[in-house]
């Protein structure tokens, strides 16, 4: 071979033989990567656009990806614990707005599971059993991944983060028995990814021939403050009962059992979405399914069975000793049985895009004591369709 060819040969040796020059790393980042401008970036590898591609914590360059989003989805879609191990981080991941669970993210849930996987936390799967009441220890304290046995979740901390708990209530017979309850004075509690009340229509005997249940799923004491989103109360007297504390909640479900709970009484109590009966509680609830369901019992030892007919439940009950509380609902479908709101203290009520329907007496009953300001009252509806106005 001559001199020129032999050039020539080793030419197209450099270019073919090692890979496409224009695929050589330039920075020092891409060194480490393995991925160059125009390559495709290896599998478990963070890619640097924003679509949470599935990413493996150990190979990620400076540990964590660079989105904000550290959600990891599995192959059915459901949302699964956080991968970052970050327990320092007391703050949620929110809404995945790729759930394929979560229902129209723009409303509220239909179902439980709806509303508890729009935390990215919630996974039951992961939750260890817990006999007893859990109390919590210091403020700051992160509590998660339990299922509460025959106990309550009492919050006496500041600044505590809940999340994916399952907590069941007491099993007997107590008018103080709420699967959460917020002691007096507790300030910005978390609450996230948990679900309230027992798990079964028999509830536990209390001598009455009628099952007892929990009296609500959340209390609240005087003056707490707290976040509530993504929970759901199962087979409870009332979902929420607070007294002068401020809290939101955002999509949850809140489903009760009309008619089968009672406290050193053999007869049904009556049972609300939500009570206040004491104190100025400022609440708002944004996205929530309030569902009060009516059943009965046939006969001793019987299991309660749901009757055709909505529960005697309203969707507010509002206390006479209450004169300045502040409440506000958007987006939020009211089912009862008797009214939708029974207002007989003071309150500043905002109600928008909200139904109300189940109602057998009317949406509203107000009383001597009533004290009723409205604030913003827009885009509501009834069950049969027609426009819900303004008192």
């Amino acid at each position: 071979m001559d001199t020129a060819a032999l050039i020539s040969a080793l030419a197209v040796l450099a270019v073919t033989g090692c890979g496409d020059a224009e695929d050589k790393p330039e920075t020092a980042e891409e060194t480490l990567t393995g991925t160059a401008d125009g390559a495709t970036a290896a599998e478990g590898t963070p890619d640097d656009d924003d679509d949470d591609d599935a990413t493996d914590d150990d190979d990620t360059v400076g540990g964590d990806d660079d989105d904000d989003d550290d959600d990891v989805t599995d192959d059915d879609g459901e949302d699964t614990a956080d991968d970052d191990d970050d327990d320092d981080d007391d703050s949620s991941d929110g809404v995945d707005g790729e759930c394929t669970q979560c229902g129209d993210l723009e409303s509220w849930p239909t179902t439980a599971d709806e509303a508890l996987y729009r935390s990215s936390y919630w996974d039951p799967d992961i939750q260890q059993v817990h006999n007893g009441d859990y109390v919590t220890s210091a403020a700051g304290e992160i509590v998660e991944n339990l299922h509460i046995v025959d106990g309550m979740l009492i919050i006496e901390h500041d600044d505590v983060v809940a999340r994916n708990i399952t907590t069941e209530g007491r099993q007997q017979e107590d008018a103080g028995n709420h699967p959460i309850r917020i002691n007096n004075g507790a300030q910005n509690v978390v609450i996230e990814g948990i679900l309230m009340g027992p798990p079964g229509l028999a509830g536990w005997d209390n001598g009455c021939d009628m099952p007892m249940f929990p009296a609500s799923g959340f209390m609240s004491g005087s003056e707490a403050t707290w976040e509530m989103r993504a929970c759901a109360t199962r087979h409870v007297g009332d979902s929420v009962k607070a007294n002068d504390g401020t809290g939101v909640f955002e999509d949850c479900f809140f489903e009760i059992a009309m008619g089968i709970w009672a406290v050193e009484a053999c007869q049904p109590d009556h049972t609300d979405s939500v009570q206040l009966s004491n104190g100025d509680a400022n609440l708002t609830f944004r996205r929530i399914w309030m569902d009060a369901l009516r059943y009965v019992v046939d006969g001793p030892d019987e299991i309660p069975v749901q009757a055709d007919n909505a529960g005697g439940a309203t969707g507010l009950q509002l206390g006479g000793n209450v004169s300045g509380a502040v409440l506000s609902y958007d987006k939020v479908r009211l089912f009862s049985g008797n009214y939708s709101l029974r207002i007989f203290g003071g309150v500043t009520l905002s109600i928008v895009d909200s139904l109300a329907l189940g109602y057998t007496h009317g949406p509203l009953l107000t009383g001597g004591g009533t004290n009723l300001t409205i604030d913003q009252w827009s885009g509501n509806t009834l069950g049969d369709g027609s426009d819900w106005l303004a008192p």
